[in-house]
């Protein structure tokens, strides 16, 4: 029973040894000496010596250390407090008026030069260079924003509370002031031209 009572001893301290050990890097003085009582109370030499002085109820003191230890260091830890809800801020998009895309401009492509053969007998006369071909004029398309735009509706409402020739668009979105068709600020409407 001696030897067990041994190992049980040895067991606690060098587990409470450890976390006395962790405790030193915390930032809780009181938790760290109530782990360093304990793991004293538990060491099998203390024991033999507290019993050869015939201290009674050993036992009895060991657990209101223990409970004692338990207490303060319950009183002493601060609770977690719950995560702050971080709430993001409200976006505010404006749609912006899409740009036309750029007109077509065709690149310059070099034009293949003719394949020379070696030949036997030198010619005198020269070979003709192809003669490159005119490039054709690039098409210039009006973009919506250059064009002047009226200062009514292009065309009337369905219903009479959007400036927008339609009351959704093809999404099925509403027209108006928060549709695609607005400028930023939902102020001046803008509809397509191919709309009127």
């Amino acid at each position: 029973m001696q030897r067990i009572k041994s190992f049980l001893g040895w067991s606690f301290a060098t587990f409470f040894g450890m976390a006395f050990l962790g405790s030193l890097l915390s930032d809780s003085p009181v938790g760290t000496l109530v782990l360093l009582l304990w793991l004293l109370i538990c060491l099998p030499p203390i024991n033999r010596f507290v019993q050869s002085q015939g201290l009674r109820h050993w036992i009895w003191w060991k657990v209101g250390i223990f409970a004692i230890g338990f207490f303060l260091i319950g009183s002493t830890t601060e609770p977690e407090a719950p995560p702050a809800a971080i709430v993001p801020p409200p976006v505010i998009s404006s749609p912006v008026a899409s740009e036309s895309p750029p007109p077509n401009r065709p690149s310059a492509e070099p034009s293949p030069s003719p394949i020379v053969s070696p030949s036997p007998t030198p010619s005198a006369e020269p070979s003709p260079s192809p003669i490159p071909a005119p490039a054709p004029a690039p098409v210039v398309i009006p973009s919506p924003s250059s064009t002047p735009v009226s200062t009514g509706p292009i065309r009337e409402a369905v219903s009479g509370s959007c400036d927008c020739p339609y009351d959704t668009d093809r999404a099925g979105r509403r027209c108006g002031g928060r549709s695609a068709y607005s400028r930023p600020g939902g102020n001046q409407p803008v509809c397509y031209f191919e709309d009127r």
